[in-house]
């Protein structure tokens, strides 16, 4: 958790937060958002796809909201809005990383609804975030969900390989 401890910053509040109907599992990720899938080693930057900082899984959004893919807490608002890191019940350290270079915007374009230190349900709005000013800015707008101390999990299982909706099941673990 020491790596998320350096951060906290702006927040705005909001209700809209998505009805989680599915029974939670502690071992189980839900997908942030409404895209597609793609596999880390895809992605254009060398720091998610040589998976120096975690294993996951990238989407490319279909919307701009970010949601809560586990119940935890959150440990570390980034300055720029761009990424939030996160503690579910059972220890898995997250990061979830919106855009590639997007730290470059400073913020722009970014609304960050909960603070450092918060309790957060699966479902729960995170950030909020302009997919076209992010393609403006020529950057990509791909949201990456890093598990940072996977190898204490078992083996990280990707649930789907193409499209994904909003809290679904996306990464499991097994000991096999």
């Amino acid at each position: 958790m020491g790596f998320f401890n350096k951060f906290s910053f702006n927040k705005k509040r909001e209700d809209t937060d998505l009805v989680f109907s599915v029974a939670y599992e502690n071992n189980v990720i839900y997908s942030p958002l409404k895209g597609k899938l793609l596999p880390l080693d895809e992605v254009p930057d060398e720091m998610f796809a040589s998976k120096t900082l975690g294993d996951g899984l990238a989407i490319y959004p279909y919307m701009g909201k970010l949601y809560s893919p586990v119940s935890g807490k959150v440990t570390a608002l980034f300055p720029t809005n761009h990424a939030v890191g996160m503690i579910n019940e059972a220890g898995m350290e997250i990061l979830l990383h919106i855009g590639i270079d997007t730290v470059s915007m400073n913020g722009d374009g970014f609304i960050t609804h909960v603070s450092n230190d918060e309790e957060v349900k699966v479902g729960q709005l995170l950030v909020e975030f302009d997919i076209t000013k992010i393609i403006e800015a020529g950057l990509n707008p791909c949201v990456m969900l890093i598990v940072i101390n996977h190898q204490k999990f078992g083996t990280l299982v990707v649930e789907k390989q193409t499209e994904v909706d909003c809290l679904e099941k996306i990464i499991s673990f097994s000991n096999g």
